[in-house]
């Protein structure tokens, strides 16, 4: 990936600017795209929008059509374990909202998936619709990995990705819930294998926060680096 240095970025400015000195960004007809050329590598934006609107839903999507190559979808709200465990149906308001962010996917630009098995303190198992976390004895019961391997392949089915996280910030329950991760790494194992016969063709990953790694929380530094560097060792893909 080719970066822009402050050099050339001064030099972009002061090219762009009118007789009378001033910054000209919004009408002045020089582009960045003529300096830097055409792009040599993909780039992609999040869906998650400005404001909670379908205006501001509408102009994302369009946004990501005419300036990006990849469209980042995060499903990460709750899952509906109850409905998935049972096998009762889905609630209605969960399946319109994929399906209608799955049709707002611009034609021809690849999609990454992102799905979260934890919560936002990536402390335990992410909520069902109504709040509430299964019953579970150990995160790798099979019930959990059955209803999460089911809530997996409909988003699969939904959206069609090109690259799926199965669990995104995993390497915080590491630390958050550490009598959890041995469990954890047992379930999302079996879950990689399943996803991959399924799907032989579709890269998996999950995905790490950076600051994290690469400063840990205190405790023992070199050893959460070395088990997390190891457990990334099994994606396809860095995320």
């Amino acid at each position: 990936m080719a970066f822009l240095s402050i050099p050339a970025f001064v030099a972009l400015f002061t090219s762009c600017q009118s007789d009378d000195d001033q910054p000209q960004v919004a009408t002045h007809p020089c582009k960045l795209a003529e300096v830097v050329g055409e792009r040599t590598f993909k780039m992609g934006f999040s869906t998650w929008p400005y404001a909670a609107t379908f205006e501001a839903i509408d102009s994302t999507y369009s946004f990501i059509a005419h300036n990006g190559d990849l469209i980042s979808e995060q499903e990460d709200d709750a899952i509906p374990w109850s409905a998935w465990i049972n096998g009762t149906p889905l609630p209605k308001d969960f399946e319109n909202g994929i399906n209608y962010r799955a049709s707002l996917r611009p034609p021809g630009h690849e999609l990454l998936l992102s799905v979260s098995i934890l919560n936002i303190l990536r402390s335990d198992l992410i909520e069902d619709i109504d709040g509430a976390i299964p019953a579970y004895t150990a995160m790798n019961d099979a019930h959990i990995e059955d209803a999460y391997f089911l809530h997996v392949e409909y988003l699969i089915g939904k959206f069609n990705p090109d690259y799926l996280l199965l669990a995104m910030e995993c390497n915080q329950l590491y630390f958050r819930s550490p009598d959890k991760w041995q469990a954890y790494k047992a379930l999302m194992a079996n879950i990689r294998s399943r996803v991959a016969t399924a799907h032989p063709d579709l890269p998996l990953s999950e995905s790490f926060t950076l600051h994290d790694w690469a400063i840990p929380e205190p405790g023992s530094p070199e050893d959460f680096i070395e088990e997390i560097t190891a457990y990334g060792s099994n994606f396809d893909f860095a995320a």
